[in-house]
C-alpha cells in the first residue's frame, strides 16, 4: 500500500502518510487501515492541534483516492474481491473510547 500512495498517487500530503496497521475481516470484504503522519527528520515538536487536522486532512485525501488506490491493489493482489478500505486515525487507538466506541468500531469489520 506504502508504494501504491508513493508511486501512484501524486498528491505530496499522502506521501508522509504512515500505515501503522492494517486489520482485514475474516472474510477478506473489509480492511482498517491505520494511518499517522511520519514525524520531522529533525524531530521537531509540533502542537497537536496542527498535526490534528493535517492528519484529518490526510485521511481526506485517502478517501477520495480510495478507487484509484483499490485499482492498484486489483493489479498486485488475486483475490475475487478487494477490501472496502477503512482509513482511520492511529491516534484514536491510543484514545480510552470506552464500551461504546469499541462496539462501534468492532460493527465496522462485520
Amino acid at each position: 500500500m506504502a508504494d501504491i500512495l508513493v508511486k501512484e498517487i501524486n498528491d505530496p500530503l499522502l506521501k508522509k502518510v504512515f500505515i501503522s496497521d492494517v486489520i482485514v475481516s475474516e472474510d477478506l470484504k473489509k480492511a482498517r487501515i491505520f494511518v499517522s503522519i511520519m514525524p520531522f527528520p529533525d524531530h521537531s515538536e509540533r502542537d497537536d492541534w496542527s498535526h490534528m487536522v493535517e492528519l484529518d486532512e490526510l485521511i481526506a485525501r485517502l478517501i477520495r483516492a480510495k478507487g484509484v488506490i483499490k485499482r492498484a491493489l486489483s493489479r498486485r493482489m488475486h483475490l475475487r474481491y478487494i477490501p472496502e478500505l477503512l482509513f482511520l486515525n492511529d491516534n484514536i487507538m491510543k484514545m480510552p473510547i470506552g464500551q461504546e466506541g469499541e462496539r462501534l468500531l468492532n460493527n465496522d469489520m462485520e
